[in-house]
């Protein structure tokens, strides 16, 4: 069983490789003088354009899979993480109907497997393996090393907190540290751009704290999106269980299990990612997937949970371009899942909303403008000038574009900017004969150095040896009070 799953494994990250190059390609295929780009610059594009180059649906091949394991689209199915939709639930206290159902195929599939997407798909998973090895491969090598035995229940906290920041103060940070988001984006990132950002320093970390300090602690005690994985596996359908009869209580599945999701029992707790590691090694055989009673899906405490959940989701307002007909625009509204910046100004009557996603090295931005009339609620239908222009610019020397699309109701515009640096975004148009003019910022590339890749790394890693010492310290009392005793 772990043979299949390193398989399935190492398959998903190839996928993940497969889909960076395929929309790459797309996208440099889609640029002037790409055939002389390829040949001169790009033997490994230059062979992908023999290949797809004369494909008259070439365009939809390319682009059939895009997005990372935070958000990804497959043709017209799009699936969205459990974890980005309840985490923007709790941000904007709010309902985006479509994100709503696009993260029901991983719930579903989760409640009849159980929490397979951690064993089976994550590339953490993976990669927790990989760092197990390592580290038992030290330890034999009779180099010391810590031993943190954090509790699973840990985990639970970090998914709270995070919930509860995105409900007090509107933000949350599952997405600058969950493992697949990270992983996928640096995949693309590294494809796309030739470099590697923060997602890469992060992973690294965890990697460095799980080989110093205890294999699988972050899988096990600390990811955000593994607590919400194992909430939703309380009810399961097919999961392990233990064939009491034949089982001789040696303890050995115990022991090897990843995730103390103490296998020897009747059946597995929810904690379980389905690895298969324990149906491997038992002796006896007596552990196996199997499908789970009724009764014990449904206990009082699960039914609790999702009584709770359910009256939260009722509780909160649903709000989304679709429903009130305002076709796609707002994105830190209505695409949660997708990181944009975005300002929203009002000048008299109308109420101009500008987005844009920021990038670092790729020289493009894409920039997108929604307009309406707060008094009649009608979204503008006319002309848009976009000028941009740097602090090192003169607005008479900017970039300039007019923009007309009256059936999407959005304006977008595509620019190239030549420096990093804030930029300008001067938005104008014309209203029954009265001029509107709105400046908006504008970040391009890198914008000064962001010290929390370099601080939060550090400061998780101190943390852990806080607690070590904690923990070690309060042992060492422990142990001095039982000798006193005695």
């Amino acid at each position: 069983m772990v043979k299949k799953r390193r398989i399935v494994q190492i398959g998903f990250i190839f996928f993940l490789l497969v889909v960076g190059f395929l929309n790459y390609y797309e996208n440099q295929k889609l640029k002037q003088n790409f055939d002389r780009f390829l040949i001169k610059d790009s033997f490994f594009l230059g062979a992908m354009d023999k290949v797809f180059g004369a494909l008259e649906n070439r365009h939809e091949i390319m682009t059939f899979v895009q997005g990372d394991l935070w958000a990804l689209r497959v043709g017209k199915m799009r699936i969205v993480d459990p974890l980005a939709l309840i985490g923007n639930i709790t941000r904007t206290r709010s309902f985006y109907l479509p994100m709503i159902i696009f993260a029901m195929i991983p719930i579903i599939f989760t409640i009849i497997f159980g929490r397979f997407y951690c064993g089976w798909l994550c590339p953490m998973g993976l990669l927790g393996e990989v760092n197990a090895k390592i580290r038992e491969f030290i330890i034999n090598s009779n180099i010391s090393l810590f031993d943190v035995n954090l509790s699973t229940k840990a985990k639970y906290y970090v998914l709270g907190f995070g919930l509860f920041t995105g409900m007090v103060f509107g933000v949350h940070y599952f997405f600058v540290i969950y493992p697949p988001k990270l992983i996928s984006y640096e995949i693309y990132s590294l494809i796309t751009y030739g470099y590697v950002s923060y997602g890469f320093f992060t992973i690294l970390t965890i990697s460095i704290i799980e080989i110093l300090f205890g294999s699988r602690l972050w899988c096990r005690s600390i990811c955000p999106g593994g607590a919400l994985y194992s909430l939703i596996s309380k009810i399961r359908v097919v999961g392990v269980s233990n064939e009491k009869e034949a089982c001789n209580a040696c303890g050995i599945c115990d022991k090897k299990c990843p995730h103390d999701a103490v296998p020897s029992g009747a059946a597995a707790t929810s904690e379980c990612d389905q690895c298969g590691i324990c149906i491997d090694i038992c002796p006896k055989k007596s552990l196996s997937y199997s499908k789970r009673n009724f009764a014990d899906i449904f206990n009082r405490k699960t039914l609790l949970f999702f009584i709770i959940t359910i009256l939260y989701f009722n509780a909160s307002t649903v709000e989304a371009h679709h429903v009130r007909g305002l076709p796609h625009y707002a994105y830190a509204e209505n695409y949660q899942e997708t990181a944009t910046i975005e300002e929203n100004k009002t000048q008299g009557d109308m109420e101009i909303v500008f987005s844009y996603l920021r990038v670092f090295k790729s020289k493009n931005y894409m920039m997108a403008v929604y307009i309406k009339n707060k008094i009649t609620d009608k979204p503008y239908e006319g002309t848009v000038n976009f000028l941009v222009f740097g602090r090192h610019e003169s607005p008479d020397a900017a970039h300039s574009a007019d923009v007309s699309d009256p059936m999407a109701h959005t304006f977008r515009a595509g620019w190239s900017y030549e420096e990093d640096g804030v930029y300008t975004v001067r938005i104008s148009f014309v209203e029954e004969g009265k001029k509107y003019v709105e400046d908006f910022t504008l970040q391009a590339g890198n914008v000064g150095f962001n010290y929390l890749w370099i601080i939060i790394p550090f400061a998780v890693v101190f943390f852990l040896i806080g607690l070590i010492l904690y923990k070690r310290n309060k042992e060492m009392k422990l142990g001095t009070k039982i000798r006193i005793r005695s």
